[in-house]
């Protein structure tokens, strides 16, 4: 769990090389507040990332919800279509 709450508005660069290196195989949740911002691939709002293959990828919301033990709901992002590269993130974090 990634915590990016607190005092102010808090944002967080996510790529997909950060996931496939982080050592472990549970999901990564992002928790925060409307002011925090997760910005999936680096390059601003077009989402834009690279896969493991380093060839051109987008990001996506999967559709999908989860909610947690203490009934927080996060968007299951993914890239592209590999349900093997996601991370959830709160919804009320603003994605670009």
């Amino acid at each position: 769990m990634l915590d990016i709450g607190g005092t102010g508005a808090n944002a967080l660069l996510v790529q997909a090389a950060d996931i496939a290196n982080s050592g472990t195989s549970d999901p990564i949740y992002v928790k925060g507040n409307s002011d925090d911002t997760v910005d999936l691939g680096g390059v601003g709002a077009d989402l834009s990332d690279t896969d493991g293959a380093n060839s051109p990828s987008v990001w996506i919301d999967s559709g999908t919800d989860v909610t947690d033990t203490n009934g927080q709901v996060y968007n299951v992002w993914q890239l592209d279509s590999n349900a093997a590269t996601q991370i959830y993130i709160d919804t009320d974090i603003t994605v670009i």
